[in-house]
């Protein structure tokens, strides 16, 4: 009969046998029912008996004196025992218990205990010390040894004797060290001594380096001398063979993996240097804290030798301050007059009539009119996203928020809705100007021209959070500021805010209404009553992603890319014929009071103002300049997409080359008509 543990046991499977004789239900039944003393269930924690399900029960008695047998074929039974009279405890002469164990029923032992009943104090000592003897001794004769210095660990928990295994192993212990066993078979383990920590190496301190990748091709540039040079790549491992890197402007994606110890000796086998504008070089000092002696800031509009053979041309990106195309030539050791290759990395830029004329101007320079190739930003390679030129955004915002002060936001935008500030304040003077707060969202360094231009029109300055990194950066830009076209005042920043109503933000500040809520109330710590006076909040987001049509053309036209292409050419000659100086479409201020949205606390508008290349601006750049081959930067993680922009590029050599024949024709016409 399979044996159960204690817990498993039920009421009716235990009977009780007195002198080797078993009580039959008979006598159960009658004790029950003559006895009218309080029953009491003794518990098992009263002997110190362990009740876990792994502890068999034996069915057959045993004298609670014989405890020499070994772990073997002894085992520790649990005791149930019901008080029907005084007598109960079972003992006779021989101090035997005996228990009967029957399978077949379905109550279960109930182990709760009820009101206490003394017996004889004793006898009750008697059993619960046997009980406690054998418990320790068949517990402590199933010996685990350490393997290191022989000591019984059977008395100890698993973690315990991990603990004393390791710290033998650590400390070297030998088998002569042992511990002495104390009364009741527990053991008393002696401490080894504590073991020296040892020194750890400083090099094993560090943090474990990141494997970086290897330079992917449109990162380098290989002159035919076979010297190299890195652009906008400091996220690779590091060459053997270059120490020139060029950074062509302040956003991240660029500067990835620039760091103070990016010249660290022990990542790199050569010292580098950095080369970038000025702008870019202090932005480079003051975030990282790079060394300016490792800083080589390029002049604007000059050539600057880079080698005894190789120079570079730096022209003004139109993207953000400081930002740079960069013309690399490559001369002969005896002759420099003519270029024997000439490379151009574009950077980030938004191309117009005039980079393409000065570009031009520098070819023609060397007389050499073919770049060899050109390293292209194309992150709007796409048709449909052409929009207007950055100095249309720039007026129509303007001009938009000027007539917002005049008019008013009901008047402006046609609605009898009164703003959330309506009730906070009544306007003394009926001529009174519209007080607003206006937002302009910025990237890091960027977009600070929309709201340059915003604060020139109505005469206030231009607020950025005091203290702050971004407030030392656009400082950086007003006094380092070498784009002729743009003449910037330093006064014009201030960090006072009764100063202005034109705040320099980062873009995702004006995210969601939640986000300028707490823009907002983190102006009111800087100054209590700065929003005393402000009628509505006015947010502009200047992205070039506002406008979505190109992702739609692309989507509409996935699969029927031949059909397209056909038409490729004729879309560029018919933009050629049609082209002028205006470099793009007029901005027009419909397209942000579509934008209004009635129930908003807070109006947030997107406006067209991008500082990369549209498709149009693309296709202008690709076909007036003469060049052999074009390596995109931008939009390589898509197949379909880099089979797109190659087509687009064989169509622009084409249109170029028709360009040049009807331009060969129509002097030849020209000449013979002279005749």
């Amino acid at each position: 009969m399979p044996r159960k543990s204690i817990v498993q046991i039920k009421r009716s499977e235990v009977k009780r046998k007195r002198s080797g004789v078993a009580s039959t239900v008979n006598d159960r039944t009658h004790h029950k029912t003559s006895h009218t003393s309080i029953k009491r269930q003794r518990t098992l924690t009263e002997f110190n008996i362990p009740t876990s399900s792994n502890l068999p029960i034996r069915s057959s008695s045993y004298p609670f004196e014989r405890f020499n047998h070994s772990a073997s074929n002894t085992s520790i039974e649990p005791v149930v025992i019901d008080d029907n009279d005084e007598n109960s405890i079972c003992l006779d002469d021989t101090g035997e218990v005996e228990i009967i164990v029957d399978t077949e029923e379905e109550d279960l032992v109930s182990l709760h205990e009820d009101q206490y009943i003394g017996t004889d104090i004793r006898t009750e000592d008697r059993i619960m010390t046997e009980l406690e003897e054998q418990i320790n001794v068949e517990i402590s004769a199933d010996v685990i040894e350490c393997p290191i210095c022989s000591l019984n660990l059977s008395h100890l928990e698993l973690y315990e004797r991990e603990t004393h295994c390791e710290i033998c192993v650590d400390s070297g212990h030998d088998n002569n060290n042992k511990g002495t066993c104390k009364k009741g078979g527990k053991i008393s383990i002696s401490n080894p001594p504590s073991p020296t920590k040892p020194k750890r190496d400083s090099a094993s301190l560090r943090r474990p380096m990141r494997t970086k990748p290897d330079l992917p091709s449109f990162k380098k540039i290989r002159f035919d001398n076979n010297h190299e040079i890195v652009v906008d790549g400091f996220n690779y491992r590091a060459s053997e063979t270059i120490s020139q890197y060029f950074l062509s402007h302040f956003h991240s994606d660029h500067y990835m993996g620039l760091k103070k110890s990016w010249n660290n000796p022990d990542e790199n086998p050569v010292k580098k240097i950095l080369y970038c504008s000025k702008i870019t070089a202090i932005l480079v000092n003051l975030k990282f804290k790079i060394p300016m002696d490792e800083i080589q800031i390029l002049p604007m509009n000059k050539r600057f030798w880079i080698t005894d053979v190789i120079s570079v041309v730096t022209l003004d990106a139109n993207h953000c301050p400081g930002a740079i195309i960069m013309l690399f030539q490559e001369f002969s050791a005896n002759q420099r007059d003519r270029p024997i290759r000439q490379i151009l990395h574009t950077g980030d830029f938004r191309s117009n009539a005039q980079m393409i004329r000065t570009i031009q101007e520098w070819l023609a320079e060397t007389a050499s009119h073919t770049i060899d190739q050109v390293y292209l930003d194309t992150t709007y390679l796409t048709m449909g996203y052409n929009f207007p030129s950055q100095h249309s955004v720039c007026t129509t915002v303007a001009e938009f928020t000027l007539q917002l002060l005049e008019q008013g936001k009901n008047k402006t935008f046609g609605d009898s809705q009164r703003n959330l500030f309506h009730f906070r304040k009544k306007m003394t003077l009926a001529s009174q100007r519209h007080k607003f707060l206006f937002l302009v969202g910025t990237y890091t360094i960027g977009k600070e021209k929309l709201a340059i231009r915003i604060c020139e029109l109505l005469k206030t300055k231009l607020f950025v959070t005091p203290n702050s990194v971004k407030f030392s950066m656009i400082q950086t830009v007003l006094q380092n500021n070498e784009n002729e076209d743009d003449e910037w005042d330093e006064s014009l920043l201030t960090d006072n805010m009764s100063e202005s109503f034109v705040h320099l933000v980062p873009i995702r500040v004006l995210k969601s209404q939640e986000t300028i809520e707490v823009y907002l109330k983190s102006l009111k710590g800087l100054e209590a009553d700065c929003l005393k006076d402000v009628d509505d909040v006015i947010g502009f987001i200047p992205t070039g992603w506002s406008h979505n049509f190109g992702l739609k053309h692309q989507k509409n036209n996935d699969n029927d890319n031949d059909k397209e292409m056909d038409n490729n050419a004729g879309y560029c000659l018919k933009l050629m014929k049609s082209e002028g100086d205006d470099d793009g479409n007029k901005f027009d201020v419909s397209s942000i009071l579509r934008q209004y949205k009635k129930y908003n606390k807070f109006q947030v508008f997107n406006v067209p103002y991008s500082e990369h290349s549209s498709f149009d601006d693309l296709v202008k750049f690709g076909c007036k300049l003469k060049w052999s081959e074009i390596v995109s930067t931008v939009n390589l993680n898509n197949l379909w997409k880099v089979k797109y922009m190659t087509n687009w590029f064989e169509c622009w050599e084409n249109v170029r080359k028709t360009l040049g024949k009807r331009g060969r024709l129509n002097n030849t016409k020209e000449y013979n008509r002279g005749e």
